[in-house]
C-alpha cells in the first residue's frame, strides 16, 4: 500500500496526464483545421498515449489499494501561432511533466517505497523519450524551414541562360 503522500502525488499525476491528453487533442484539432493532417495525426497519437499513461497510474493506485480521486481537468490552450509554436509548447510541457514524474520518484525514494519507485522508472524512461521526440521535432521543423529555401535556392540556381531563338533585335 502506498502512503497518503504518494497516493496524493499519483492522483495529481493522473490529472496531469489527462490534461496532457486534452492539450494534445487541442493541438491536433488546430493542426487539422490548418491543413497539417500529418502533424495532427502525430498529436492525436500523443493524445492517446497520454490517456494510456493516466490509466496506468489509475490501475497502479487500484492495485496498491489506494483511493483514486479525480479532479477537474483544466481546459487546454487552443490559441496557437502555428506549428513552431506548438512544437515549442510541447517541449516546454513535456519538461514540466518530467519534473512532476521526477518529484514522485524522489518522494517514493525518500519514503523507501521501492514498488512505486520501480513503477515510476517506466515513466522516467518514457519522459526521456518524450523530450527527445520533442527536440527532434523542433530540429526537423527548423530543417524543413531551411529545406524549403534550400530547394528553392537549388531550383533557381539551376537556371541556365539560354539565348532567345528569335530575339526582337540582333545583339
Amino acid at each position: 500500500m502506498v502512503s497518503e503522500n504518494i497516493a496524493k502525488l499519483l492522483n495529481e499525476q493522473v490529472n496531469h496526464e489527462f490534461y496532457s491528453a486534452y492539450l494534445y487533442l487541442a493541438m491536433s484539432a488546430y493542426l487539422a483545421e490548418n491543413g497539417y493532417a500529418g502533424i495532427a495525426n502525430w498529436y492525436f497519437v500523443q493524445y492517446r498515449e497520454e490517456t494510456e499513461h493516466a490509466l496506468y497510474i489509475f490501475k497502479y493506485l487500484e492495485s496498491e489499494g489506494a483511493r483514486v480521486v479525480f479532479s477537474a481537468v483544466p481546459s487546454p490552450e487552443t490559441d496557437f501561432k502555428g506549428v513552431q509554436d506548438i512544437l515549442q509548447k510541447t517541449l516546454n510541457h513535456e519538461r514540466k511533466v518530467t519534473d512532476l514524474i521526477n518529484s514522485i520518484a524522489k518522494a517514493a525514494l525518500n519514503e523507501s517505497d521501492f514498488r512505486t519507485l520501480e513503477f515510476m522508472s517506466w515513466f522516467i524512461k518514457e519522459q526521456a523519450e518524450e523530450e527527445r521526440n520533442c527536440n527532434d521535432n523542433l530540429a526537423k521543423a527548423e530543417i524543413c524551414g531551411r529545406e524549403r529555401l534550400y530547394i528553392l535556392d537549388e531550383s533557381l540556381g539551376a537556371r541556365v541562360y539560354t539565348p532567345s531563338q528569335n530575339p526582337p533585335i540582333v545583339i
